[in-house]
């Protein structure tokens, strides 16, 4: 997460998500479907996704 965002504080609170999430949906993971590491990058591209999304609604708005 540190090449993915510049802020060294938000890298840990997104890796600390990503293991959470990991470990809530580890029992979903199938083997069948591909290797570990690609699951949990793609969990992690995911929830990397959600963050900067929410993150920049949430600049773009006006307050009030």
């Amino acid at each position: 997460m540190t090449r993915r965002t510049p802020c060294p504080h938000v890298a840990a609170d997104l890796t600390a998500d990503i293991f959470v999430a990991a470990l809530q949906a580890a029992r979903q993971y199938d083997p069948r479907r591909g290797a570990p590491a690609a699951w949990l990058y793609r969990s992690a591209r995911n929830i990397l996704a959600s963050t900067t999304a929410a993150a920049s609604s949430n600049s773009t708005r006006s307050p009030g």
